[in-house]
């Protein structure tokens, strides 16, 4: 099994439809945080002892946002799909009202 582990850290972009700004004459454009889903290859072909090792260092190291994801060897893209879920975790999780796009800043909660 393929052991993948996925997170999510908050950025900053430049705000959806914003007029061009004049950063020569010290202008700042308006910034917005956004949630990034990230995912690395534990292991491509692992046991279940490697899983366990996977989800004692995801609980050291990303405690709130981390998880770990088992997928057959034959999946054809483990990381993406990591992320992908991962978004889905942090989108519906409880407590949230609605469901975001991964990427792209929410414009009723700002998220």
């Amino acid at each position: 099994m393929t052991i993948v582990i996925a997170w999510t850290e908050e950025e900053q972009e430049i705000a959806p439809g914003q007029k061009p700004w004049r950063h020569d004459l010290g202008e700042r454009p308006k910034l917005v945080d956004v949630k990034k889903p990230r995912a690395v290859v534990w292991l491509n072909d692992g046991s279940d002892a490697d899983a366990v090792k996977a989800r004692e260092y995801v609980k050291k190291e990303h405690p709130v946002v981390g998880r770990v994801f088992l997928y057959p060897t034959t999946e054809r893209d483990p990381l993406g799909k990591a992320r992908r879920e991962i978004m889905e975790t942090w989108s519906t999780a409880p407590g949230r009202k609605h469901k975001h796009k991964p990427g792209v800043a929410c414009a009723k909660c700002g998220v």
